[in-house]
């Protein structure tokens, strides 16, 4: 029986002293983004090192193939491991980028590398879209109110009514017809619970009820849609009053898309762009 302890003793050893090897290389060996080998990177991308502490990277070396290398500021994430190098100044298209760093604590670092190549970018232009107005406007159309006599809303009139339609209110983002481009809640009827239009120009996409910082908040997508669909905007959160609490905005030099927003418990964004 006692070598039989022993025998798992040393097998809970050897096991121990596995999994300290497996998490040293671990750490060792963060996720440098963009991925080594990507061909599209944006010019203006940062260098981010994930799934290893922000105090445990040091000596960051950041060398373009045209531009040669670049200084910038070192910022860790508040909702997870890691940190994120932010050039301060952009990339040169169709030009390697190759990045270093020492990855552990003092006494025992470890070097780590990786490449990419920045994206060649196609010549691309688009239109704002057009606000409505009122003027012109048939009447009954739009919504107008005394007590805020600079927005008109487009109305909203229910014609029939079902028993399968779940009660509460309903969400819209109006982007074409009459009455101005925003985020609008109904009753079941109808009637104006609260508007908010988007700047002129602009087009508000994708109103949902999410949660942000344990609370109930709303959030919504505005910004200038292309003919292809593609969104070029941001994501705004509002909390319960009605209060501006955040924008999203998408990093790397990139916009933030239309289609989707997703918020995290831990406090980050999932959004989609092009």
């Amino acid at each position: 029986m006692r070598r039989t302890a022993a025998l798992v003793l040393l097998a809970s050893l050897l096991s121990v002293t596995t999994s300290i090897q497996a998490d040293a290389a671990q750490a060792a060996n963060p996720t440098i983004s963009p991925l080594g080998g990507t061909r599209d990177a944006s010019p203006r991308t940062q260098i981010s090192f994930l799934g290893v502490p922000a105090q445990e990277i040091h000596d960051i070396a950041v060398v373009g193939s045209r531009t040669g290398r670049h200084e910038g500021r070192f910022e860790a994430y508040e909702s997870a491991q890691g940190a994120s190098f932010m050039p301060s100044k952009p990339f040169q298209e169709g030009e390697r980028v190759t990045v270093s760093a020492m990855i552990g604590a003092a006494a025992r670092p470890v070097h780590v590398s990786s490449s990419f190549s920045v994206a060649l970018h196609a010549p691309y232009s688009f239109k704002a879209s057009a606000s409505a107005s009122s003027t012109g406007a048939p009447p009954k159309t739009t919504q107008a109110f005394i007590s805020e006599p600079s927005i008109y809303p487009t109305t909203v009139a229910v014609t029939a009514h079902s028993t399968r339609a779940a009660p509460g209110d309903v969400f819209f983002t109006f982007d074409h017809g009459y009455g101005e481009n925003g985020a609008m809640i109904t009753d079941g009827s109808g009637s104006l619970v609260w508007f908010k239009p988007v700047p002129k120009g602009d087009i508000a996409m994708d109103l949902q009820l999410q949660s942000y910082e344990g609370k109930q908040a709303l959030v919504w997508w505005q910004g200038g849609i292309t003919k292809l669909g593609i969104g070029f905007g941001v994501d705004e959160v509002y909390d319960a009053s009605y209060r501006r609490v955040a924008e999203v905005r998408a990093g790397n030099g990139y916009w933030a898309d239309l289609h989707d927003v997703q918020i995290t418990p831990q406090g980050s964004a999932f959004i989609t762009a092009y």
